[in-house]
């Protein structure tokens, strides 16, 4: 049951108002506030698609085994961009085969490449700027023409940052920029190295760093 509540001088239930006004004005808040939300809701319902079993079906690129109950994402055109597979899987990336871990959710580009996945092993595989090994059950993006941009690497590994050689620990999140530079990754070695605010500063194993344009440090109130 519906409790009455007092506006003004009436009574109201719910937008079910005693005077003609208020419910003129109950209907106008209910269009311009409440309305886009319910079309916004029921245009997610009409994107996103479930399976009752676990289900292959042609994507906009290969074919693809799609696990039971779990959300299939469409875009405007009801293409597949994204959804969960039931078992290992070789999907392409642009440049290459790669198996994919069951369970993995996978994300495709416009053009039916994998754009994001877990691996199902450990592999080596181009970024955008060398060959980096990258260890199983772990995620790893690629951009459009096939090239890793994020992943966790297999081992401790060294790459060149504005003509710095780092060290970056095994196991840990590494983010490449369009060059093949290092934007984000986790030291494995005690470094000094440049930093944004005019200095250089030590830092230790563990420490996780990021870098700017110019490819150095950014550090705040580093002391």
């Amino acid at each position: 049951m519906k409790i009455p509540h007092k506006t003004g001088n009436y009574f109201c239930h719910g937008f079910a108002c005693s005077n003609d006004i208020q419910r003129k004005w109950a209907l106008v808040i209910f269009i311009i506030v409440l309305a886009p939300f319910f079309r916004a809701q029921f245009v997610l319902a009409q994107d996103t698609i479930y399976f009752k079993n676990d289900t292959t079906i042609w994507t906009i690129g290969p074919k693809i085994g799609l696990m039971a109950d779990s959300a299939v994402l469409l875009d405007n055109n009801d293409k597949i961009i994204s959804g969960f597979i039931y078992k290992e899987q070789y999907l392409w990336t642009a440049t290459r085969l790669i198996k994919f871990k069951a369970g993995s959710e996978i994300k495709f580009d416009d053009n039916g490449n994998v754009k994001s996945g877990i691996l199902a092993e450990k592999i080596t595989l181009k970024t955008t700027g060398a060959y980096v090994a990258f260890k199983s059950n772990s995620k790893i993006y690629f951009n459009e023409t096939g090239k890793v941009t994020q992943g966790f690497l297999l081992r401790n590994t060294i790459f060149q940052n504005n003509g710095t050689s780092i060290l970056f620990k095994a196991g840990t999140f590494i983010r490449f920029g369009i060059i093949g530079n290092v934007i984000k990754g986790t030291l494995a070695e005690r470094k000094n190295l440049d930093c944004n605010d005019g200095k250089s500063h030590v830092f230790k194993p563990g420490d996780s760093i990021k870098f700017n344009d110019e490819l150095l440090v950014i550090v705040q109130n580093k002391q």
